[in-house]
């Protein structure tokens, strides 16, 4: 997988594409490849399932994932998972497990 120039995007990123951020909007379509790990995707899913127009932004999920790929997690990212989730613990500063 090459992955210069990509970019590894989390919830509060594409939410603000989402919302028409010119200057965003126009970097990624500059990206030449866009990854989402499968956590935002959730949180994505949960945030429109409770919105007031829940089609319309299921409807924007959909449509920026033509655009992305999905980071489906394997062992080798629940053992950096691991690693980072100890090294935080270690000097007291735990952050929510869905950023790690």
């Amino acid at each position: 997988m090459n992955t210069a120039g990509s970019v590894l995007l989390d919830t509060n990123v594409v939410i603000a594409h989402f919302r028409k951020d010119p200057d965003l909007t126009a970097r990624l379509r500059a990206t030449p490849a866009i990854y989402v790990p499968w956590v935002v995707l959730g949180e994505l899913h949960y945030g429109a399932l409770r919105a007031q127009r829940r089609e319309a932004q299921l409807a924007l999920i959909r449509d920026f994932l033509r655009s992305a790929t999905i980071l489906m997690p394997d062992q080798g990212i629940s053992e950096v998972y691991g690693q980072v989730k100890a090294e935080l613990a270690s000097i007291g500063k735990l952050i929510p497990d869905n950023d790690i």
